[in-house]
């Protein structure tokens, strides 16, 4: 399944440089719906984003869920830098692109 955010995020590097994430940097790493109980499942995407540049080795994960229609996008998290801001989002997906089921 391709990349469906749109966005970036804006990190600054344990070297002090600012680095900025574009979405097209972005892997869907994981997707599937997960079962919550009583019949209830969510739809929940991991996308990941590996950036090496400059001596640096920066990991962004970005996690969005759907639980009934309603999308929830997380703040990313970032390994070996620092969060500045982001504007990422992901485009309208169609559940049933999903073959997996958790």
């Amino acid at each position: 399944m391709s990349n469906s955010l749109s966005g970036g995020v804006r990190v600054r590097a344990d070297n002090g440089k600012f680095y900025d994430v574009e979405a097209s940097d972005f892997e869907l790493a994981e997707s599937g719906r997960r079962h919550l109980g009583d019949g209830e499942y969510q739809l929940e995407r991991l996308y990941v984003a590996n950036i090496q540049a400059d001596g640096v080795d920066i990991e962004v994960r970005f996690e969005v869920t759907n639980r009934n229609g309603v999308m929830s996008a997380y703040t990313p998290t970032v390994t070996d830098a620092t969060y500045i801001e982001d504007d990422l989002e992901e485009v309208s997906v169609d559940e049933d692109e999903d073959e997996e089921v958790d």
